[in-house]
């Protein structure tokens, strides 16, 4: 597989979820997958549990849509600096309880690594700033800067 492929099935996966492209997305991916996110602790194996995650955060943000901003690729392994942005309408499950909706919107930061075999996905570890996203939908406000001598 050349580096351009590689770059492409990357790519790809954005754009399809972008989308709502579920069945396009499913064939990027190998069927024993696994995707871990962190900021939030999930872990799924498998494609369509993934796809099934997917389905459930376009459900609490319907016009979510990432943008990559900068790619890296190192042999097998991708890696994609990415801004999502989008609307809260409806409550979004947390560990410590939902977070209900008061339609704001988002903007955050992100990194993707994907690693890909076979011209499929077969990992991906999300590192997104659950943080700025939590305190932008309202959950809690920033703590006060205070200044140190």
């Amino acid at each position: 597989m050349s580096r351009m492929e590689q770059m492409t099935i990357a790519d790809q996966l954005i754009a399809e979820f972008n989308h709502g492209n579920w069945d396009q997305l499913a064939k990027l991916l190998a069927p024993d997958m696994t995707y871990t996110e962190t900021g939030t602790g999930r872990r799924v194996t498998g494609a369509e549990p993934y796809i099934q995650l997917l389905k459930g955060w376009r459900q609490v943000f319907p016009d979510v849509t990432g943008t990559i901003d900068a790619s890296v690729l190192e042999g097998a392994t991708v890696v994609q600096q990415i801004a999502w942005v989008g609307t809260q309408a409806a409550a979004l499950p947390t560990p410590s309880g939902e977070v209900p909706s008061q339609g704001r919107r988002f903007t955050i930061d992100a990194i993707a690594w994907y690693t890909i075999s076979g011209n499929r996905v077969v990992a991906m570890h999300h590192y997104i700033d659950m943080l700025t996203m939590l305190q932008q939908l309202g959950a809690f406000e920033p703590a006060p800067v205070q200044n140190t001598p």
